[in-house]
């Protein structure tokens, strides 16, 4: 699951960097010495497309985080009802 979920936070990362190149204004000018006006038409589609992205990485880092918890669970020995308990005081018979 660690793969998928390095994979998504990249695939986010990209679609982060496209929306900084196209959409933000002193990035534009300041790295790219570019001072065509913005389409907000692509800028919105740009965020929707990393808000959606965004939403699959955190989506597989839950999933991560849970698989994570229940390998956890399963290693953990469960306690036993019908085991016999050392007996008060530190005192063994």
């Amino acid at each position: 699951m660690l793969p998928v979920m390095m994979d998504l936070m990249q695939y986010h990362d990209d679609a982060s960097d496209e929306y900084e190149r196209e959409c933000d204004i002193n990035y534009r000018i300041l790295i790219l010495d570019n001072n065509d006006p913005i389409d907000a038409a692509q800028c919105e589609e740009l965020e929707d497309e990393m808000s959606k992205r965004l939403v699959y990485f955190i989506g597989s880092m839950v999933i991560f985080v849970l698989s994570g918890l229940c390998g956890i669970a399963l290693v953990l020995p469960q306690g036993d009802n019908g085991r016999r308990q050392p007996p008060m005081g530190g005192q063994l018979r």
